[in-house]
């Protein structure tokens, strides 16, 4: 992997980029050689805020937004579960 920066919307982010094959682009038809493709990661701080896959004069960015609120009622079992 190799680390950079790159400004994105006027806002400089650092990012890991990988060489790996199209896991992460939406349209594979613009990849012709897929042993020259690049995604790279960019961070703002330790979260995750863009993804970018680089195949040669094409790129796709994707603006990512991860969260972890889950809502608790999901884990509580229902008053009138029985088990059979």
């Amino acid at each position: 992997a190799t680390a950079g920066k790159e400004k994105i919307n006027n806002k400089n982010y650092d990012y890991e980029e990988y060489q790996v094959e199209t896991e992460f682009i939406f349209d594979s038809s613009k990849v012709t050689d897929d042993k020259n493709v690049k995604t790279r990661f960019y961070f703002n701080g330790d979260d995750l805020a863009y993804i970018k896959t680089i195949a040669g004069d094409y790129q796709e960015l994707s603006k990512i937004d991860i969260n972890y609120k889950v809502d608790e009622n999901l884990f509580k079992v229902p008053s009138n579960y029985q088990i059979q």
